[in-house]
């Protein structure tokens, strides 16, 4: 029924979940923004859980980090409100990213975040974002000192990226 509009906001939300991927903020921005209000618009929640989980990265990243929290938490409320283990998963992701990007980093709070996107994607069986996230983990980790945590995760992470098949994992 929403034909067009509904394509429009998953692209949207796509795209700037891709540029924040590769750590380009000014290019999420515009496409996160977009679809945010067409996912208001539609009443696409859970496209909206998600854009709200990014774009607080986004805000957080450029010197917002009120505007950040703000978006992360409406996020993880939506996405528990709704059962959404996916939103909840990749908010948590990205706000445990981006304090781990502060200066200085937050790894004890990244690592919280971690873990619990890691038993989220499990429960859900997403290797492509568990592998991810693991390498996120295993970051985490190295940054408390925890050095044989961090490989356990690492080897974990590589393992699942070659089982599916994830060409981001090549070069590392």
């Amino acid at each position: 029924e929403l034909g067009a509009v509904a394509c429009a906001v998953a692209s949207n939300v796509i795209a700037g979940s891709a540029h924040l991927a590769r750590d380009d903020i000014v290019g999420a921005k515009p496409p996160l923004e977009r679809g945010h209000d067409l996912a208001q618009m539609t009443n696409l929640a859970v496209l909206r859980t998600l854009a709200d989980g990014f774009l607080g990265s986004v805000k957080a990243r450029m010197g917002d980090l009120a505007g950040g929290t703000a978006s992360w938490n409406e996020a993880l409320v939506r996405a528990a409100s709704m059962g959404d283990r996916y939103g909840e998963a990749s908010t948590r992701w990205q706000r445990a990213r981006t304090v781990a990007q502060q200066d200085p980093p937050d790894w004890a709070a990244a690592l919280v975040d971690l873990d619990a996107a890691v038993a989220l994607f499990e429960q859900m069986e997403a290797a492509p974002a568990l592998a991810r996230v693991l390498r996120d983990r295993a970051h985490a980790l190295r940054g408390l000192g925890q050095a044989a945590d961090a490989e356990a995760s690492d080897v974990r992470s590589r393992a699942i990226a070659a089982e599916v098949g994830l060409k981001d994992f090549a070069a590392r």
